[in-house]
């Protein structure tokens, strides 16, 4: 059983304690004097101890508080083993619920302090209000309800021990300490039972495993018995057969020797005359033999012979056939010239070279003056493009400043390329006329770039603004026209664009007459009137309202126009000029043909002739090289049919001599065995002793 919590309520110094218990060893610490002795006290007199030991007692505790009643109650965990289905309280009889509690409660009376026993199911205190359980008045009803439950006399005995004298007990006494463990957990009686039982399986395994050796022994007595039978009747068969053998072994053995002789006697009889035959054989193959290699020999001369015409007709054939290819080749190619030139007019060769020369300088001049008014028209669309997005060229004066800028590393940009303006052409035209020359003012991102900014303007007299974002005041904010449809395209510069354009609006709806609005000058398109830029009011050259883009978008657009008009002129020159030019090649190569073919007219005729010579003599050598390969292959036939009978011969001769060789060694092997036979026949036959009989 285990205790889930301890309460205590006007217990020596605790008036009203509640611990907690967990699971496994609770550890109790704290100074002398606060508590700790006490509280197991308490836990003793909830589990029926009442002698505490030593210089302790329920009245003194009870009269440390003098109250009119004390409890000391254990909260104990009642739930079902999860295997057996059991609760720790089932031998008490219907306890089924998880908790279940041990108290005992004093009263103070006349007499002192009167205990109340109580073994409760559940968590129930018996000081709540409405509480009608029934105590236990007497202690020996509650202690046999405990001893029920495996917390009897020993256990009650453990917990009396005072404190310090446990390991005393453990080293004088440990029997008795082993005696209480027992009776309290139980199970001494199986302990010894299976110790009794554990002696007797020993012994009757000691007994097991010496049946077992002596029975091993007697096996192995047992097979080396069988094996001593075994030997003496095979002793007992070698010896009857060695005792019949002895009767008929001389006349088996004459008659053996008598057959043997005769057999190998006839046998080397027949041997000799075989060797004869085969050395009769061996030597007319011989001679064979070498009659054919002479034949082969001479052969051998003849073909080399033959072969050497061979290779001279072949080369002389080679030779020729080559010679003759050269001269077709030669005479095709005049041929072609005589069929091309045969019907072409005579010209005057320099005239049409100068000719020539002329057009395709014309046609090299007209493509160079298309290139270059192609790079024109490519420079004019793209003003074109920055016309149609609202932007002229730069003055030089701000690429030259800012060259400067950038080789002083200083970062800026124009407004114009911060300034992206929106897609609504009156609000962009507005925009476009309020800025007026400011979108060539050069924008820095900070003030330590400003002042480098400003030395190098006005040491390059640069005669248009220089701006940095004002650090000091944040940038105008709320709801504009402009401020709203504009992008900045760097974060850095949003303030500066802000209060730059913080003046600008632009009319919407139907007006009439023009009126100043926020310092500007708007007329009812939305235009700026009174153009904002200083210096370079009234010109056009600065100024990107509408009239200067319009004007020179015209001018761009005629400009292409006309260069379009002399591309397209100078490309039909060019074309006209190119056919011109192929037309005078082919003039030219024609011309040059027909000149070749005038001085090798001669030559042509002379190729004639050489080509029908050739021929023939081709015919010539090809015939002389069919009557050497005829005659080569007759010779090639006659040796081969020399080879084929001369290893015929070879073959006779070898075989022959091997049969010769394997009679006389079969000879010799057979003399042997007939002298072998001979003196068995005459020798006296004894027979062998017989084999002792082995030991034991």
């Amino acid at each position: 059983m285990r205790f889930v919590r301890v309460e205590l309520c006007n217990w020596d110094i605790q008036a009203n304690q509640v611990l907690v218990l967990q699971e496994g060893v609770n550890l109790l610490t704290g100074e002398n004097g606060s508590g700790k002795t006490s509280l197991l006290d308490a836990i003793k007199v909830a589990l029926g101890v009442t002698d505490l030991g030593a210089d302790r007692s329920v009245d003194d505790y009870l009269r440390k508080r003098a109250s009119p009643f004390a409890m000391v109650r254990l909260v104990a965990d009642n739930q079902a083993d999860p295997v057996t289905r059991r609760r720790p309280l089932d031998g008490l009889g219907r306890y089924d619920k998880d908790f279940a509690t041990l108290a005992v409660v004093y009263e103070a009376g006349d007499e002192g302090y009167a205990p109340r026993w109580y073994l409760l199911d559940g968590d129930v205190s018996p000081l709540s209000r409405g509480f009608d359980g029934k105590p236990f008045t007497r202690k020996g009803d509650y202690l046999e309800r405990l001893d029920r439950i495996g917390m009897g006399r020993s256990f009650r005995h453990l917990l009396r021990t005072p404190q310090g004298q446990i390991a005393g007990l453990c080293a004088h006494n440990p029997g008795e300490l082993f005696d209480l463990l027992f009776d309290f957990i139980g199970g001494k009686q199986a302990l010894e039972d299976w110790l009794q039982l554990r002696a007797r399986f020993e012994a009757e395994k000691r007994a097991r495993q010496d049946r077992a050796e002596a029975l091993g022994r007697r096996q192995q007595e047992l097979t080396a018995l069988q094996e001593r039978l075994d030997h003496h009747r095979r002793y007992r068969a070698h010896l009857d057969r060695i005792t019949f053998l002895e009767l008929a072994l001389p006349h088996c053995r004459a008659l053996a020797a008598r057959s043997l002789v005769d057999e190998l006697a006839a046998r080397h009889a027949q041997l000799a005359d075989q060797r004869t035959a085969a050395a009769d054989t061996e030597a007319a193959a011989r001679s064979a033999l070498e009659t054919l290699r002479g034949q082969l020999a001479a052969l051998s001369e003849e073909q080399a012979r033959m072969r050497e015409r061979q290779a001279e007709a072949t080369q002389a054939e080679d030779a020729c056939s080559d010679a003759l290819t050269h001269l077709r080749t030669t005479f095709a190619a005049l041929e072609a010239l005589r069929h091309r030139s045969e019907s072409l007019p005579a010209r005057d060769l320099d005239d049409l070279e100068a000719q020539r020369l002329a057009a395709s300088r014309a046609e090299a001049s007209a493509r160079l003056a298309i290139d270059g008014h192609r790079t024109g028209i490519a420079a004019l669309e793209a003003e074109r493009a920055d016309l149609d997005a609202g932007l002229l060229k730069p003055p030089e004066a701000v690429e030259g400043f800012r060259a400067a800028l950038r080789r002083a590393e200083v970062p800026h940009h124009l407004l114009l390329e911060l300034v992206e303006p929106p897609t609504d052409p009156t609000a962009r035209h507005a925009l476009e006329g309020w800025l007026g020359d400011l979108r060539f003012a050069v924008a820095v991102p900070d003030a330590e770039h400003f002042v480098r900014a400003v030395a190098l303007a006005r040491a390059h007299h640069f005669p248009f603004h220089v701006l940095a974002p004002d650090i000091r005041s944040p940038a105008p904010e709320g709801a504009h026209p402009f401020l709203d449809a504009v992008t900045v395209r760097d974060p850095r510069y949003l303030g500066l664009v802000r209060r730059v354009l913080r003046n600008v609006d632009w009319l919407r709806g139907p007006v009439t007459e023009t009126f100043r609005q926020r310092g500007a000058l708007v007329d009812a398109e939305g235009y700026v009137l009174d153009r904002v830029g200083g210096r370079f009011q009234g010109t056009d050259r600065y100024f990107l309202g509408r009239d200067a883009l319009e004007r020179r978008r015209a001018e761009v657009e005629e400009a292409l126009r006309q260069l379009r008009i002399e591309v397209a002129a100078a490309e039909g020159e060019v074309a006209r000029s190119a056919v011109l030019v192929r037309t005078l090649d082919g003039a030219l190569a024609e011309e040059r043909e027909r000149r070749r073919w005038e001085a090798a007219r001669a030559e042509h005729e002379q190729l004639r002739a050489r080509v029908a010579q050739q021929e023939q003599s081709l015919v010539q050598q090809r015939a002389a090289r069919a009557q050497v390969e005829q005659d080569f292959r007759a010779l090639v036939g006659r040796e081969s049919a020399l080879r084929v009978r001369l290893e015929h011969e070879q073959h006779t001769a070898t075989e022959q001599q091997r049969l010769g060789a394997e009679s006389t060694t079969r000879l010799e092997a057979l003399a042997l065995k007939l002298e072998e036979a001979k003196r068995q026949y005459t020798a006296a036959a004894t027979p062998d002793e017989p084999p002792e009989e082995p030991p034991d």
